[in-house]
């Protein structure tokens, strides 16, 4: 007869490897803006909408900055900035962020 100790761990050892792994992918772009160039960073969660989402994303956060794929190379020592958002905002109402203070990445 299992103990509730034992039944307790066993639950909890079964829990734990059914449950899915969580994978991030880091997305970078090269953002261009008067005067000034940094990388955006995204770091996507357990569900990730893919590169050309956040491509999109990035130059919604940055009107009127040209945004290029990240290229190691030329692109290391710039500074980073993290961004991040609410996806169903930046898909839907992107022009709202503006005037919300939410047009640049952090």
């Amino acid at each position: 007869m299992f103990s509730f100790g034992k039944g307790f761990i066993l639950f909890a050892a079964l829990a734990i490897l059914a449950s899915p792994a969580a994978y991030a992918n880091t997305y970078l772009f090269r953002v261009d803006c008067k005067g000034q160039a940094f990388v955006a960073q995204w770091d996507s969660g357990a569900v990730d909408p893919g590169a050309d989402y956040f491509r999109i994303a990035t130059g919604d956060r940055n009107l009127d900055c040209s945004i290029y794929d990240y290229n190691g190379r030329t692109d290391r020592d710039l500074p980073r900035r993290w961004c991040s958002g609410d996806a169903g905002i930046l898909r839907a109402f992107p022009p709202i962020l503006i005037p919300l203070g939410f047009s640049h990445c952090r």
